[in-house]
């Protein structure tokens, strides 16, 4: 899928428990050592159709459950050419983190 989930609460649980099954399965300690990302290149339409709020909110979500295994998450990973708008995207996610201390990154 390609469209923001219609219950971002949902994604969390989701993740929750992908991230649950992979600790069960590998050992916290390794999930400890990899690194996710919340979506890959969120700023192109064949990936991404939602806008740039919905993507702070499945990252947030995202950020939520990961938090409880410390994991790493990282984002966005960001196609980087004129149409994509790659520095607008960073710039205004830069500024959110900057407005969010405590959200990870």
């Amino acid at each position: 899928p390609i469209v923001p989930p219609p219950d971002f609460a949902r994604w969390e649980r989701l993740v929750g428990g992908f991230l649950d099954a992979a600790a069960a399965r590998f050992g916290a300690d390794a999930l400890a050592r990899w690194w996710f990302e919340a979506w890959n290149e969120p700023n192109m339409p064949q990936f991404w159709r939602g806008g740039f709020d919905h993507y702070l909110a499945l990252y947030r979500a995202t950020a939520r459950a990961a938090a409880a295994h410390g994991i790493r998450l990282g984002g966005p990973a960001l196609a980087w050419f004129p149409e994509a708008d790659g520095a607008g995207w960073m710039e205004r996610f830069l500024r959110v983190l900057a407005a969010e201390p405590d959200l990870p990154c």
